[in-house]
């Protein structure tokens, strides 16, 4: 079961070779992730952040998702979940 989209940021991307959609897993501040995504837009990569924790501090200061994963407990219950 995939994660479903709590709240996003992203302003109108048009679709195009070359947008990255990264998962931000470690901590990182708003100030490093800006960074990031400008030096990727640079290199002519658009970005788009994803992260699962419930508030990053950096949502909404580069395109952004908040996904929130289906409760666990209930996928366990159900033959061959994970």
């Amino acid at each position: 079961m995939l994660p479903k989209i709590v709240s996003q940021t992203v302003p109108p991307i048009p679709p195009r070779p070359g947008t990255a959609l990264e998962a931000q897993l470690a901590p990182i501040t708003g100030a490093g992730i800006t960074a990031r995504a400008e030096k990727m837009r640079a290199d002519g990569t658009a970005s788009i952040w994803f992260s699962d924790r419930f508030c990053p501090p950096w949502l909404g200061t580069v395109p952004s998702i908040r996904v929130a994963w289906p409760d666990r407990e209930a996928l366990s219950r159900r033959p061959g979940a994970w």
